[in-house]
């Protein structure tokens, strides 16, 4: 349904998401022709995981250049 990490919760969730596309319903796939197996119901959609990863990530490398930066500036070169 979406790219990312899904998780759709308890099992009523899940059945209220699964409950929108009935069997023999027509949709729309959005596929990538190199690899059908890449393929999303509805486009657009970040699951929560995903966006933890995209808030907390610039946080990261802020702290690895400032704990190498912090470093290099103790180092000796000789």
């Amino acid at each position: 349904m979406s790219f990312g990490m899904v998780d759709c919760g308890s099992e009523s969730e899940s059945q209220a998401i699964a409950s929108q596309y009935p069997v023999e319903m027509i949709i729309m796939v959005h596929f990538n022709p190199e690899m059908p197996g890449d393929a999303v119901i509805m486009a657009g959609q970040v699951s929560k995981g995903t966006w933890w990863g995209i808030i907390v990530f610039p946080f990261f490398i802020f702290g690895l250049a400032f704990v190498s930066w912090s470093f290099l500036r103790h180092v000796r070169f000789t």
